[in-house]
Parts: structure tokens; C-alpha cells; sequence
């Protein structure tokens, strides 16, 4: 006869019995009595749980459109639909992950470089040094809280892109302004 393996709360170390309110990490299953979750220790996260030891492998993803849908009004052409659905699935790669991907995967499909640079004054230069790890360049790089005005992005280039800043709340001195950096044809042409 084979002994049933009782699950334990990875908090108090009791044993979870059926019939109890549970939260399971999202990434490796240990449970949580629910009334053992501090919000302190363990992380909850876009409707997951994540214990302590997993916090850190919660994807951080930003979709202001996920709320937007109830289940039975989703028309599957709808753009905005189109567009949560690929902001819920983004996710976060290193740059020896792009590297060795890009020439099989990548190369036959757009692929969007995205950066929040915090103050383009103080961040650009690191920021553009950054992107030279990577041993391709991308078709869009697109940088948020720019913090400028247009008539300033003359300062503020990517060798062999052409660059498009939009204008910044003129009410805000952080945390706005968008720029958007098209790979130059020529370049492409080149390669």
C-alpha cells in the first residue's frame, strides 16, 4: 500500500489538510495556508503566488488593457484585444539569450528593443552603450521617460537610426516623453 504524502505549509511546516484554503507557488508548487500569507514574505502577483524563495522569478509585465475584456466579449479581431494579448506574453530576455537566438528564431520577425532610460540628460550615453552587447541591431528601439522636449532628441542619437520624439507633458518634469528609433534602410540594405 502506497503512503499518501500530505503537502506542507512552507510557513508554519503543518501538514495542509484537504478541504483547507491554500495559495501554490506559480513557479515550484510548495503551498501556503492562507491564513499563514504575509504579504511581507511572499508575493502576489497578477492573480499568482509566489513563495519566498521564487519572488524574484515573478514577471513584471505591463498590459493597461488586461481589465478591458470579460470572457464572453472578446472578438479576438479586435486590435486592443491583439495588443494585451501580446503584452501578457512579453517577457524578459538576457542579452546571451537574444545573441544566440536572433540568427535562428529571430531574424524572420520584428523585433522591438524597449528600455524606460529614466532622463535621457543623465541615462542616454550608458543606455546606447548597452545596446552594443547585443550582436545585432534591432529594427525599432523604442525608449520611455525620455524626459525632452523634441527639439532636444538632436542631442540624443543612435547611429544608424533615425530617431522620433514625442512631445513631453508640459506638466511633468519626470517620468514622460517616448522616443522611437527606426533602423536606417541603408543600413539594412547594407547587411
Amino acid at each position: 500500500m502506497t503512503a499518501l504524502i500530505k503537502e506542507v505549509c512552507v510557513h508554519c511546516a503543518e501538514s495542509v489538510n484537504v478541504g483547507q484554503s491554500i495559495n501554490e507557488c506559480n513557479v515550484c508548487d510548495r503551498v501556503i495556508h492562507t491564513k499563514c500569507f504575509d504579504k511581507k514574505t511572499y508575493t502576489f502577483f497578477e492573480n499568482d503566488f509566489y513563495c519566498k524563495d521564487c519572488d524574484y522569478k515573478a514577471i513584471k509585465r505591463y498590459n493597461p488593457f488586461k481589465d478591458d475584456f470579460e470572457n464572453d466579449e472578446i472578438d479576438e479581431n479586435d486590435d486592443i484585444f491583439s495588443f494585451s494579448q501580446i503584452l501578457s506574453s512579453c517577457k524578459p530576455h538576457k542579452v546571451n539569450e537574444i545573441n544566440s537566438s536572433y540568427t535562428d528564431v529571430m531574424k524572420d520577425h520584428m523585433s522591438i528593443f524597449y528600455q524606460n532610460i529614466d532622463g535621457a540628460k543623465s541615462n542616454f550615453d550608458t543606455f546606447v552603450s548597452s545596446l552594443e552587447r547585443f550582436t545585432h541591431k534591432f529594427p525599432i528601439i523604442a525608449i520611455a521617460e525620455t524626459n525632452i522636449c523634441p527639439e532636444q532628441g538632436n542631442i540624443y542619437q543612435i547611429s544608424d537610426y533615425t530617431p522620433k520624439y514625442q512631445e513631453k507633458m508640459s506638466e511633468k518634469s519626470k517620468g514622460t516623453g517616448v522616443a522611437l528609433f527606426k533602423l536606417t534602410t541603408q543600413h539594412i540594405l547594407n547587411k
